[in-house]
């Protein structure tokens, strides 16, 4: 019996001494051994909504811009060169004013409808002053909107008239700020803006236009038929 005793008893004691190291192992496990996965709130890039540029289509665009530019300045340049010194129209002589300007021409300001276009100055002997403005557009119609915004800021053109014998469409007016024609010539446009004249010479305004229609023309290559 005292052997079964004792056998006994050495069990129990050697069972509570594995209790007490499987709990001394657990007390000093570290912290950090929790294999459980982590979630991270990192956000999710997404893609930027900005249209992205087409160089293709803006390159074509630029093109385009450039080579109708080139056309309007080369129908300008052509037309200055061929521009008289000397400019007879009736019973008056108009000579280029070089003081004004830069010798004697200017950039055409308030140009509508993407034109282009330079104001041109002359004189004569008796004093009188005007000017002659020429612009040129992609197209008639353009050419028709500068047209009518011309004809709607000149208030001597309020009362104007038409003249049967001129390109279509025409107006001629005249008042106490001078007088002036304006006139639309296939996707051209033309003003003649006489500033001040003598009265005793009477009003110059037909046989001007009739030499500036004429010289126009000839620069152009246009036939009379035009005018």
């Amino acid at each position: 019996m005292s052997h079964i005793h004792h056998a006994t008893h050495l069990k129990r004691r050697y069972g509570l001494f594995l209790l007490i190291v499987m709990l001394l192992i657990a007390a000093c496990a570290p912290d950090d051994l929790d294999i459980t996965p982590t979630v991270t709130n990192t956000p999710i890039p997404t893609p930027s909504l900005t249209p992205t540029p087409n160089p293709d289509a803006d390159a074509e665009a630029e093109t385009s811009a450039e080579t109708g530019n080139t056309e309007i300045e080369a129908a300008i340049d052509t037309l200055i060169a061929a521009l008289p010194n000397r400019l007879p129209a009736g019973a008056i002589e108009w000579r280029r004013d070089y003081s004004r300007g830069e010798d004697g021409i200017s950039p055409l300001t308030n140009v509508q409808a993407g034109g282009s276009g330079v104001k041109v100055y002359y004189n004569e002997q008796t004093g009188g002053q005007m000017n002659l403005s020429f612009a040129f557009f992609d197209d008639a119609e353009a050419a028709k909107e500068h047209y009518e915004f011309i004809k709607g800021i000149r208030s001597v053109l309020d009362t104007g008239r038409t003249e049967d014998n001129f390109p279509q469409p025409n107006l001629f007016g005249s008042g106490l700020y001078g007088s002036i024609a304006i006139f639309q010539v296939a996707n051209a446009f033309i003003e003649v803006n006489i500033e001040l004249f003598s009265s005793t010479q009477g009003n110059p305004l037909v046989p001007l236009s009739r030499a500036t229609i004429n010289t126009f023309n000839a620069a152009m290559g246009l036939s009379e038929e035009t005018s």
